[in-house]
């Protein structure tokens, strides 16, 4: 029977090992996929042809992802991926500068001439000169 210091030990032991193998992720955009790699070896590749969106948010209530975290602390890294097709729709990473790999794999589309794909967590653009509902013009 394990005593208490042993169990403790262990579970201190397991804790470091799983945050240490959370750090080993790292994505790279390919020429035509983005490459999901694991202490350098590819463990998934996401053709650039099935994102149909990049948002910098996090998963809604009833949506279900593939995680693919390279951190402990996700707050402000996340970035969704809306898949055209597969099992799951959605595939969640965390690169260290979400807004800069997004523009990243959109030049990347691009250069594919793909279609580029939108982010479904912006705000709508209204155009030059429309007027929010009850505003009032400078001079009323």
């Amino acid at each position: 029977m394990l005593s208490l210091l042993g169990v403790v030990a262990l579970t201190a032991l397991l804790s470091l090992l799983v945050s240490w193998l959370r750090d080993k992720h790292s994505y790279r955009i390919g020429r035509s996929h983005l490459v999901i790699s694991f202490g350098g070896v590819a463990v998934r590749r996401i053709p650039l042809a099935d994102i149909k969106t990049i948002s910098a948010r996090r998963l809604r209530s009833g949506e279900y992802a593939e995680h693919w975290e390279n951190t402990m602390h996700t707050s402000r890294r996340y970035l969704l991926l809306r898949l055209r097709k597969g099992w799951r729709k959605y595939v969640l990473i965390t690169p260290s500068q979400r807004y800069v790999f997004r523009e990243q794999l959109q030049a990347a589309m691009a250069q594919l001439s793909l279609p580029i794909p939108g982010a479904d967590d912006a705000e709508p653009i209204e155009a030059e000169g429309s007027e929010a509902p009850g505003a009032k013009s400078p001079g009323e």
